[in-house]
């Protein structure tokens, strides 16, 4: 099963990168996203690309981010964001 932060590679075009997200098509087709961890010429990093689950093959564990890694993240209140203005539970329209 191949899951979040794994190393993997496309067995057709050997693009190789970390899975950052997952998407799966009502039709049942399961895509990942694989960006390179390698950044160009730039010192940018590349876009991700999405490949076929049945594509890749899994070579190394990647990256993983430990609870404690996460608490920074999780306990920083946010304001604003795309909603911040939706209504809340009184909202009648």
């Amino acid at each position: 099963m191949i899951e979040l932060g794994q190393k993997v590679r496309d067995r057709i075009s050997g693009y190789e990168g970390i899975v950052i997200s997952r998407l799966e098509f009502i039709s049942g087709c399961i895509q990942y996203c694989i960006k390179p961890d390698k950044l160009d010429e730039k010192g940018k990093p590349f876009d991700g690309e999405y490949i076929d689950e049945g594509q890749i093959e899994i070579f190394g564990d990647g990256i993983s981010l430990s609870a404690k890694d996460w608490a920074p993240i999780i306990s920083k209140k946010v304001n604003g964001g795309i909603m911040s203005d939706m209504p809340g539970d009184k909202y009648s329209g």
